[in-house]
Formats: structure tokens, C-alpha cells, sequence
């Protein structure tokens, strides 16, 4: 097939003669896109502190509060709304943790939803 002469391929299918075009045949060249991806929707931080699960890795447990993953005895920043807050982890028990705002004397159990 005569890349040149498809006008006469169309002419020959159709009956209708198209009009002349001189000019040249173009390869088609891809090109990757410069533009970044589509960032993700941004999840909203919950409102209060959620206990997600609870990790026990023998001796050692881990809890998921919110987005951290802490230990008893660490302490770190938690997203709360529209800001953040640091609290500590006091103890993990088989359902539940007890944590409490750095700074304040208040414990508070978190429980795993559903129990």
C-alpha cells in the first residue's frame, strides 16, 4: 500500500474523487505527557481520636489512632479537624487503648468500634 496514493484508495471505495492534497504524509509521533498526575482527594481528619486496630508483635503492641502508630509510653502529634494534637499512649489492651492529651491529666479510653 502506497502511502502517497491513499486518495485514490478512498476514491475507488467511496466513487467520490477527493480533493488534492500535495502535501506529505506525517508520521504520527508520541510524545509523554509533561503533566504531573492528578493529585488524590484529600481525606478529612476525623473530628475526635478513633482507634483503628491494635498490632501485637510479641511482647510489644501498637495501636492506630487516627494516622500514628504508637507504642505504650510514646507520644506523638495527632491530626484532629483542623489541627493537630500530641498525645501519649498509656496502655493497650486486648480491645482497647487508654491514652491522654500531652499536657493534661485526663486518660481516655479508645475502643475498638464494633466492640
Amino acid at each position: 500500500l502506497n502511502t502517497e496514493k491513499l486518495s485514490r484508495l478512498l476514491m475507488l471505495q467511496t466513487g467520490v474523487k477527493p480533493l488534492q492534497d500535495t502535501r506529505p504524509v506525517q508520521p504520527v509521533v508520541s510524545v509523554p505527557s509533561t503533566k504531573s498526575p492528578v493529585p488524590a482527594a484529600v481525606v478529612p481528619a476525623p473530628e475526635g481520636l478513633v482507634l483503628k486496630g491494635i498490632t501485637r508483635a510479641g511482647r510489644s503492641s501498637l495501636a492506630l489512632i487516627n494516622n500514628k502508630t504508637p507504642g505504650v509510653g510514646e507520644e506523638g502529634k495527632v491530626r484532629l479537624g483542623e489541627s493537630n494534637v500530641t498525645i501519649r499512649c498509656i496502655s493497650i489492651t486486648g480491645q482497647s487503648v487508654v491514652v491522654h492529651y500531652v499536657g493534661s491529666k485526663e486518660k481516655i479510653e479508645l475502643a475498638l468500634s464494633g466492640n
